[in-house]
């Protein structure tokens, strides 16, 4: 069991995604059985977090494909040129490789 804080910047009197996703992780953390909780901290200064917020709302983002490559890098540079070949407009490829992601691989655990 682990101790997890949840941490999320929140301008005053706004209520969005960014903490619906933020309560959602602290409520399947508390699930699995490890003692989480949630804290906000103050935007940034006056209006450059206001207009991050009012940039991620005016953003269109559509999942065209979820692919796997088991953390191997030849892999995903022949899924990641596929999918620019299959989407011509594709804008944005994410990718999280496991390591990024606490004890999610056997490198990470030891």
């Amino acid at each position: 069991m682990a101790r997890v804080l949840v941490v999320t910047s929140s301008p005053l009197f706004v209520e969005g995604g960014h903490l619906v996703i933020a309560r959602a992780l602290v409520r399947a953390l508390r699930e699995r059985g490890h003692e989480a909780g949630l804290r906000t901290t103050p935007q940034n200064r006056f209006g450059r977090q206001s207009a991050a917020y009012l940039a991620t709302w005016l953003t269109d983002l559509t999942c065209a494909e979820v692919v796997y490559c088991d953390d191997k890098q030849n892999i995903a540079l022949d899924l990641g040129k596929q999918m620019l070949n299959k989407y011509p407009d594709l804008k944005l490829i994410m990718a999280i490789c496991s390591p990024a992601v606490p004890r999610s691989s056997p490198e990470t655990s030891r």
